[in-house]
């Protein structure tokens, strides 16, 4: 057997043993080692499980993923959503689809202190969805509409999705996570307008609300203005150079913290069921990453990425084309498999087909995440369908899947964007003090 039927055989194999729901990072690690023995040595398969684990999670630079974990568990905790969420509804929540776009607004807001997906589309649904409910709208719309909104909050900085790919392609975390900034804003108008359509279009889906005072408004703005700030201090200190991304990271969790303090929304009960969930979510990645190297390590000696580089750099097409390509290949791999491991899985293949054809690694690295947001939305396994789901349980799957379609085609259009204009990712990374 050669070295590139081996690798094959062991993505067969590592996708299967996925799609039994073990553990992603369990899968990749046991494909690995076996994967190294088989075309190595025993010996040299059991040395590489014996220090990968340890010089993995011991770099300095994966301590950024416990901070923005940490970050977003504090925002969770200290009810930050329902302040965001009162904001935008009572500013224009009397516009036709007003609770839709405030909806969308207050996702990516939050998604600015987040960096988790689930996360977003959790915590904003169990604020939205009773109010959207209250108001009259269509019940699936309104899930639809939280499901796409809860899909920025890997695609807006800070991203824990962006600090992996960081550190797998060994590319500056700051640069990567602030590349997100303009993209990420860009799909959320985007999304904000297709709200809007659907609602011009079927106005009984989506009823204006109540009118509020100014007086009311300007109160409920000031209710977040220490979002914004915190925003401002952590996102700006690293684009300035001010603070390296791990820094940043720091200083937004103890602004997080001191902001729902002071909300008096916050007890020490909280605080340590913070700790607990970020220990957790951390764990899980480090888990991940370390099942990652390990198969990385085997995808090497199987020469399996080098013979696909070869294959796609042996086609008559355009880099964009190709681009294009890989895109959709995402899109499709997306509907099947969680982000992370979509992300851990491909990275290692196609980034050297990247660099070979000349295409910038950081623009790159926003189109993939935006690939993988892609893949949260899109049926039949798309993790944000659950996770609204199973918070508005009178509304059936398969009617969620029906009315996230707009949404689903407004990100084609995105990414379709995205590829013809990487500048829209790469001029704040370029424009960088560091």
């Amino acid at each position: 057997m050669t070295n590139e039927f081996i690798g094959t055989l062991g993505i067969i194999i590592m996708l299967f043993l996925m799609f039994l729901n073990i553990p992603v990072g369990f899968v990749m690690a046991l494909v690995g080692v076996t994967g190294i023995a088989i075309l190595v040595h025993p010996g040299a398969a059991l040395s590489i499980l014996k220090t990968v684990p340890y010089t993995t999670t011991a770099a300095y630079s994966l301590s950024v993923i416990p901070l923005f974990v940490l970050m977003g568990e504090f925002a969770l905790m200290g009810g930050i959503t329902k302040s965001l969420y009162n904001a935008f509804y009572k500013c224009i929540g009397h516009w036709r689809g007003g609770l839709a776009i405030a909806t969308i607004l207050a996702c990516s807001l939050f998604a600015a202190i987040t960096g988790s997906s689930p996360a977003t589309a959790g915590a904003m649904g169990k604020v939205v969805l009773p109010e959207m409910r209250r108001f009259r709208y269509e019940s699936g719309f309104a899930a639809a509409t939280v499901v796409a909104g809860g899909s920025l909050g890997s695609f807006i900085p800070p991203s824990v999705v962006a600090v992996i790919y960081g550190i797998l392609t060994e590319q500056s975390i700051a640069k990567v996570v602030l590349a997100l900034f303009i993209p990420g804003f860009t799909l959320a108008f985007m999304y904000m307008i297709t709200a809007f359509l659907i609602a011009y279009r079927y106005p009984d889906l989506a009823p204006p609300g109540p009118r509020h005072s100014f007086k009311e408004k300007v109160l409920a703005i000031k209710e977040i203005m220490g979002v914004v700030i915190i925003f401002l201090v952590s996102m700006g200190g690293i684009y300035l150079g001010v603070f390296t991304a791990t820094e940043g990271a720091a200083a937004g969790a103890f602004l997080t913290l001191m902001y729902s303090l002071l909300n008096r929304n916050f007890t020490w009960k909280k605080f340590i069921n913070c700790l607990v969930e970020t220990g957790r979510v951390s764990g899980v990645a480090f888990t991940i990453f370390i099942g990652a190297m390990i198969f990385s390590y085997f995808m090497s000696l199987s020469r399996w990425p080098m013979m696909l580089a070869e294959f796609i750099g042996g086609i008559q097409a355009s880099p964009t084309t190709i681009a294009l390509f890989i895109a959709l290949v995402y899109i499709i791999l997306g509907c099947f498999m969680d982000s992370l491991a979509m992300l851990f899985v491909t990275v290692p293949i196609f980034f050297p087909i990247i660099v070979k054809l000349g295409l910038d690694p950081i623009w790159f690295g926003v189109l993939v995440i935006a690939c993988a947001e892609a893949g949260l939305i899109t049926p039949p396994v798309g993790m944000n369908l659950f996770v609204v789901q199973s918070i508005s349980e009178d509304v059936k799957l398969e009617t969620i899947y029906q009315k996230v379609i707009p949404y689903v085609a407004t990100m084609v259009i995105f990414l379709v964007v995205l590829v013809f204009f990487p500048q829209l990712a790469l001029w704040i990374p370029h424009a960088m003090k560091q």
